[in-house]
């Protein structure tokens, strides 16, 4: 049973989760950098900085690319929203031999141009086959309203992409992929002691100014219902059901948790969950309609909404932990990174109650608004003016461009812009996410 044998060690960095997969170990490093952040705050430095939204993506490439050659099997690297993981599969004979291995590439890396420009051209050509799917345009575009306390849109996104400079990579990599903004999470039927690793977390030369990523200040008052169409070549829907959280002491995991209850109580449909220190919210693909944000605080009360929707949710993990164990694992780790322990979170789902939910929801007393993307292939869709007052606004053109019009070379999984590439919730682990 997960529950029973997912929590093994956790400590400040490394987490140990055993598993039943034979001889396979998955290993997974998050590091805390996503394509939404757009500003961070340096400590020497008196104000924001600007982030490139783009290096994610072009990193988890780069790392793929240049990893898989340093350790000699596959590296898969994802970026997210607000982190990039990095994981491979091994076995219980080499993962402590692969780990060290991962660790040192991660953290001593010395990128070359020409990977770097191999990862960048990958990465734009990837964003511009995205978009071209329904999912894909819907989803860039839906980040718009989901993340945007971040800072993510997507025009800028692209234009960032497009003009990232190898100095910029250079400076980036040195800044965020350090052993202090990363965490290592290891799922398999190993043995460990209280040392479960040989080696020790590498001491970075010099010293590096500490940073915290940045978001806007939340507006209460600009908070509203958003509905946007797009054209696209077929006929899609998507919603967003955002929760704004006022009380900062309302805990991450705690945001997360309640939203996983309403979807999975409340929805038939595919859905993710995200939640940060910014931005919470559930989006839904398809038509299927939430009820409604009012009525919210009553389906807590519902006889058996809530055991049902905890028995969902562990059963949906069952599955994935069986069926989908590396997808189960990036998942997890990029959780992780956004302050979500896999063990604190089996442990409150386990022995949360309607009441308890009830009174943390009432405390917290989130705002709730709703997002609806509308995609059509029908006239409906044409460029026209727009009335600057109404929430409704059409997107008629986007700017993606590269120097190389060849098309994007086949995608490995996980790929930046694949199916996997950034879905944070079950979608993921399901191996059906879709690109963010």
């Amino acid at each position: 049973m997960l529950e029973n044998d997912a929590l093994a060690m956790e400590g400040d960095r490394v987490f140990f989760y055993r598993s039943r997969h034979g001889e396979a170990v998955y290993l997974t490093w998050s590091i805390r950098i996503g394509f939404a952040y757009r500003s961070v705050f340096f400590s020497n430095v008196p104000h924001c900085e600007t982030l490139n939204q783009g290096f994610s993506q072009v990193f988890a490439g780069f790392i793929r690319l240049r990893g898989s050659r340093f350790l000699g099997k596959p590296v898969n690297a994802v970026a997210y929203r607000g982190s990039v993981c990095v994981s491979i599969a091994s076995t219980v004979d080499e993962y402590l031999q692969d780990a060290e291995l991962l660790h040192q590439f991660l953290f001593t890396l010395d990128p070359d141009e020409t990977g770097f420009l191999q990862a960048k051209n990958h990465a734009v050509q990837s964003l511009r086959k995205a978009y071209q799917e329904p999912m894909g345009r819907g989803m860039y575009h839906m980040l718009e309203y989901s993340d945007r306390n971040k800072g993510f849109l997507f025009h800028r996104f692209s234009e960032d992409l497009q003009q990232l400079s190898f100095d910029d990579f250079c400076k980036f990599s040195g800044i965020f992929a350090i052993p202090d903004n990363a965490w290592l999470t290891l799922s398999g039927d190993m043995e460990f002691d209280d040392n479960p690793l040989p080696f020790v977390l590498y001491d970075m030369e010099g010293s590096l100014p500490d940073f915290v990523l940045c978001a806007e200040q939340y507006t209460p008052e600009k908070e509203r219902d958003v509905h946007k169409i797009l054209p696209s070549s077929a006929d899609y829907e998507m919603r967003c059901l955002k929760f704004h959280f006022p009380d900062t002491d309302t805990h991450v995991l705690w945001r997360y948790l309640l939203m996983d209850i309403f979807a999975a109580g409340g929805l038939s449909s595919d859905y993710e969950v995200h939640a940060d220190l910014f931005d919470a919210c559930i989006i839904l693909w398809g038509d299927e309609k939430f009820p409604h944000k009012s009525g919210l605080a009553h389906l807590l009360a519902e006889p058996d909404f809530v055991e049902r929707g905890k028995e969902l949710i562990l059963g949906q993990m069952r599955y994935n932990w069986a069926r989908h164990p590396e997808a189960f694992c990036r998942t997890w780790a990029n959780l992780l990174a956004e302050g979500i322990i896999l063990g604190h979170y089996i442990d409150h789902l386990k022995f949360c109650n309607a009441e308890g939910l009830t009174l943390i929801f009432q405390e917290a007393d989130p705002l709730i608004t709703v997002g609806r993307l509308v995609l059509s292939s029908g006239k409906d869709s044409a460029p026209h003016e727009e009335d600057p007052e109404s929430p409704v606004h059409l997107e008629s053109s986007v700017r993606i461009s590269a120097e190389n019009t060849d098309p994007p070379e086949e995608e490995e999984e996980g790929d930046v812009g694949g199916d996997d590439a950034g879905a944070g919730g079950r979608r993921e682990e399901e191996g059906s996410a879709q690109s963010q």
